[in-house]
């Protein structure tokens, strides 16, 4: 397992983000005000920590977006407004997308940590 969102490592290398996060699939649904993103971006999660995640998709995000984003753990719903902070265009016409959370509640934070945890 690796750290997740802050400054990725820092001069000597070592990594400091302040989450542990895991690869993982799990449903995703995002929305925004913005026009151009679809009324919902549908998606998997491909990487999640408490502080963020990263998802694959086709639909057009660009950084800075807030988003508004709910993912399906095994015991529920978490719901969380997150900032796109990278997005990186693959092969294959899809992009990954690294979001961090910006409002989330503490028990659905803690949800999160949980799973990862558990994994």
């Amino acid at each position: 397992m690796s750290q997740c969102h802050g400054t990725s490592t820092g001069r000597s290398g070592v990594d400091l983000r302040e989450h542990v996060r895991i690869d993982t699939v799990l449903p995703l649904s995002c929305w925004s005000d913005r026009e151009h993103i679809p009324d919902s971006l549908r998606s998997t999660a491909l990487n999640l920590c408490g502080g963020g995640l990263r998802v694959a998709t086709a639909s057009p995000v660009h950084v800075g977006d807030a988003l508004s984003v709910r993912i399906g753990l095994p015991d529920g719903i978490v719901a969380a407004r997150a900032q796109v902070v990278r997005v990186k265009a693959q092969a294959d016409q899809t992009a990954q997308v690294s979001m961090k959370f910006t409002g989330i509640g503490s028990c659905d934070q803690e949800r999160l940590v949980q799973y990862v945890y558990a994994k």
